[in-house]
């Protein structure tokens, strides 16, 4: 019998994806809490991909060093056990090598809903990944962690991330301008590319029956509680 059931105040300590065939290259993918053995892969996938994160992504801006990963690895983990925030590694099942990141994210005022995030290294990018790993955190979001609103947030520019957010269902509610902290003149001569709007859209529980890829990935996902048993 499992150790715990799954919630807002007791997450999960892995979701392991059984990937879709039209996947390329793996078998399964493992969605899991950072750990401090991460920092180097971490440091090289961030490396790899620099050119096209600072296109839109701000912290890709900041010094990045193991230190500095090993740094960040601690408050995000504190966060994740603290349920404040829920920073996720993602790494192939069988050989633990890193494919990208994702994240349930405390950036709605809804006690019960959460902001997904992702980003995935340069190598594997195109690859249905991104859209794998949101379809999975739905799923966990929804089913496991009951929220009552999953939410997506992206650049008007960022035509990759309208994409997976299309691909999972999610609704357009809006237009956010100047919702974040406008860019540096180093990040502009650097290759930052967002404009000053950024797309909101979401899910809702009642959204569920019309997400035609929701059965199938509710087979595909199994969730680990904190001692790092199966939940059934």
């Amino acid at each position: 019998m499992s150790a715990s059931k799954i919630s807002l105040d007791s997450p999960a300590s892995a979701i392991k994806v059984q990937l879709p065939a039209s996947v390329n290259g793996f078998s399964s993918i493992t969605i899991r809490p950072l750990a401090l053995v991460d920092a180097p892969k971490i440091l090289a996938g961030v490396e790899e991909s620099l050119s096209e994160l600072k296109r839109f992504i701000a912290w890709s801006y900041f010094p990045q060093s193991i230190e500095s990963q090993k740094s960040r690895i601690i408050s995000r983990i504190h966060s994740y056990w603290t349920m404040k925030d829920f920073a996720f590694n993602v790494v192939d099942s069988d050989s633990d090598a890193f494919i990208g990141a994702s994240g349930l994210h405390a950036r709605t005022l809804h006690s019960k809903g959460l902001e997904i995030g992702y980003w995935i290294r340069s190598s594997l990018a195109g690859n249905g990944l991104a859209t794998v790993i949101t379809k999975a955190l739905i799923v966990y979001g929804f089913d496991y962690l009951k929220l009552n609103r999953v939410q997506c947030c992206y650049n008007t520019l960022n035509t990759r991330s309208a994409r997976v957010a299309e691909k999972c269902g999610f609704k357009v509610e809006g237009i956010l301008k100047n919702f974040e902290p406008p860019p540096t003149q180093e990040m502009i001569q650097s290759g930052w590319q967002s404009s000053s709007e950024m797309i909101i859209s979401a899910l809702y529980p009642e959204s569920i029956d019309h997400l035609d890829w929701y059965q199938d990935f509710q087979k595909r996902i199994t969730v680990y509680d904190w001692l790092g048993q199966p939940v059934i």
